[in-house]
């Protein structure tokens, strides 16, 4: 996604639009893909972005505090799970009208499903909250390939934010037996929104103020840590705080003005 499908699509809108520059916006795996970008075509996204927006920013995996999601990930349960399934929410209508029925009137098994996945209780939401939550699960999860799933996997197990690990075929893949790492050195001259919440579970705050400490060695970047708030915060939660932060950050970054 990182080396092909991110520089296909900044090439399609530059050229539909003729707008040079971009910005990017991006959420948990989204971010993910985007760092991953970053180190494979460093030269490329320098000519090409403007800012990169990390909302819950997402590298390595080992410190997730998730203690369900950790029972499975270490367990190699997705692995085993994606060695039958090869492609997960095929009809992605369907997957969300049972999601939803199952929240609206199955609560209680809905939030334990969430909760392996989230940090918040579904139960405790507001009523708009749940309202926004329902609007959305109603179109998620996405058709996409159990590879993805299984690559979360592999970089949670490895400690390090390692490209997808072929087994025996490494070696002709990569030239040695173990997968590359993404060297997030090469990512430069980039001016980057970190935004975390406080209580996120999967992009734990500590590794994200890591995340912020390397980057800045080579990078202009803006970080801002939220109150209450937790990985999937930023959808459906009536906090908009981050919201005024990202529009004020792309002001600045369009008026040529400081971000820090």
């Amino acid at each position: 996604m990182g080396l092909y499908d991110l520089p296909a699509c900044f090439d399609y809108i530059t050229n539909i639009t003729g707008v040079e520059k971009l910005n990017y916006i991006g959420h948990s795996m989204g971010t993910m893909q985007m760092f991953a970008a970053l180190t494979l075509r460093p030269d490329y996204f320098e000519s090409k972005l403007t800012s990169f927006v990390a909302l819950a920013p997402v590298t390595e995996l080992y410190n997730l505090k998730s203690l369900r999601l950790r029972y499975l990930l270490d367990r190699s349960v997705v692995g085993k799970v994606a060695s039958y399934v090869h492609e997960a929410f095929t009809v992605p209508a369907i997957t969300g009208n049972i999601i939803t029925v199952l929240c609206k009137y199955l609560m209680p098994i809905c939030s334990n499903l969430f909760r392996v996945f989230s940090d918040i209780d579904i139960s405790d939401l507001s009523f708009e909250e749940k309202e926004r939550f329902f609007d959305y699960i109603s179109r998620l999860p996405s058709s996409t390939s159990s590879k993805s799933f299984q690559h979360f996997e592999m970089i949670y197990q490895s400690k390090s934010f390692i490209h997808y690990d072929y087994g025996v075929n490494n070696m002709k893949i990569y030239g040695q037996s173990t997968p590359l790492e993404y060297k997030m050195e090469n990512i430069k001259n980039i001016k980057i929104c970190l935004l975390i919440g406080e209580i996120d579970k999967l992009a734990p705050i500590e590794s994200v103020r890591e995340l912020q400490k390397s980057l800045e060695l080579k990078n202009d970047v803006y970080f801002h840590e939220y109150k209450n708030m937790g990985h999937h915060c930023f959808f459906f939660s009536n906090n908009f705080e981050w919201f005024k932060d990202v529009v004020n950050f792309l002001d600045k970054i369009t008026h040529n003005k400081p971000i820090i």
